[in-house]
């Protein structure tokens, strides 16, 4: 008989992000799942990067909406972008050693929408 896996459930990080300035997601933490994924769906015709950002020194906040963490891009190759089309993204992230993690969309030109799930469990 096997153990459980440690999952996370599919849920929605970003809802309706308004795409014509930057979308910044709540954080995930990810300490005990070393496989991640990431979709991103979109509209409008936007034209920016996306990034997904980990965090060492991220605490929740208790009473504020204050991050002072630092948040540093993993390298994704290659780079998801939104080309100033409505389109979808998956993102699959293997053996991050990182705790946090968030999604991060930088706009660039234009507008849309996007929506953001993750989910994950272990190996």
């Amino acid at each position: 008989m096997s153990g459980r896996k440690d999952i996370i459930q599919p849920f929605q990080t970003i809802v309706d992000g308004y795409m014509a300035v930057d979308v910044i997601s709540t954080p995930t933490n990810v300490q005990y799942i070393d496989r991640i994924s990431v979709l991103i769906d979109f509209t409008g015709t936007p034209v920016g990067s996306f990034f997904i950002e980990t965090s060492l020194n991220y605490k929740p906040p208790l009473t504020d909406a204050v991050d002072n963490a630092t948040w540093v891009a993993l390298d994704l190759s290659p780079a998801p972008i939104a080309a100033g089309v409505a389109d979808s993204i998956y993102i699959d992230i293997t053996q991050t050693s990182a705790p946090w993690i968030r999604v991060k969309y930088e706009a660039t030109s234009s507008d849309g929408y996007c929506q953001a799930w993750i989910s994950g469990k272990m190996s």
